[in-house]
């Protein structure tokens, strides 16, 4: 009987299936919990970077799982060959080695070294500019409340949603509002606004002061609301985060191009 595959050929894929599987969820999760040690004041950079980390993990499992594999392979076969030649037994010739095509470990650096030009232009330039827009817009509205607003005595109706998720667990949604009389007799609804990301979170109504723009009456906010700063918390880590990883690309990109035009 010819056979063309040694015997456990099946058992040994199963176990390589195994390790490789393994090897991706241990890398995943390593991934996922360097990035949870990143302080809370990152915000939603922090769950940014969790999937990033997430994925990257990985892909360093499977890479290194793979390359463990074939090492291991090597490894069994030379086991064998100096086994066999000990107990005098005909050992036939090691196939010679396929040499790799031309330019292929140029373009798998390419290709790696290129997934991290969009995640670094996501992370950094993106999460950047989008920190720079909010900040500037709620900066604004505080400083036009400050200096021109009108401070009335008014209500604050939060209305919490309720909903189910798919795994059993239940989430809020605040739907917070401002009612309050103008002092020309007027009066107002309007929603209250997020500052630094935040609202004027209270079950049911609640009495406060509200200050708001005669020019524009349904620009108003919580008094309580102008005293923080639209630049602390989460938006402090991410104009950091984002700084940072900006400066690493346009550092990175120059030879990345350079790479890339050799590849080609």
């Amino acid at each position: 009987r010819l056979r063309t595959r040694p015997r456990g050929t099946g058992l040994a894929a199963a176990v390589a299936a195994v390790v490789v599987l393994a090897a991706c969820v241990y890398g995943g999760m390593a991934g996922l919990l360097l990035a949870q040690m990143l302080p809370r004041s990152f915000g939603a950079v922090r769950y940014l970077a969790g999937v990033v980390a997430l994925f990257t993990g990985l892909i360093a499992g499977l890479g290194v799982s793979i390359k463990g594999v074939e090492w291991a392979t090597a490894a069994l076969k030379r086991v064998a060959r100096l086994l066999f030649r000990s107990l005098g037994r005909p050992v036939p010739p090691a196939p010679p080695k396929r040499p790799a095509p031309p330019g292929r470990g140029r373009r798998d650096w390419s290709v790696l070294s290129g997934l991290a030009v969009p995640a670094l232009a996501v992370f950094g330039p993106v999460v950047l500019t989008t920190t720079i827009i909010g900040g500037v817009r709620d900066a604004h509205l505080l400083d036009r409340l400050r200096h021109h607003g009108v401070a009335v005595t008014g209500e604050v109706h939060d209305q919490a949603t309720f909903s189910k998720g798919g795994r059993g667990g239940t989430s809020v949604s605040h739907h917070v509002r401002l009612v309050f009389t103008t002092r020309a007799g007027g009066s107002v609804t309007t929603a209250d606004p997020a500052i630094d990301g935040h609202r004027y979170i209270r079950d049911g109504i609640t009495e406060t002061t509200v200050v708001y723009d005669p020019a524009h009456p349904t620009t108003a906010a919580v008094g309580a609301q102008l005293k923080s700063s639209p630049w602390g918390g989460s938006r402090t880590g991410n104009l950091v985060f984002g700084s940072a990883l900006t400066v690493v690309l346009i550092a990175y990109l120059p030879f990345w191009l350079h790479r890339r035009g050799r590849t080609r």
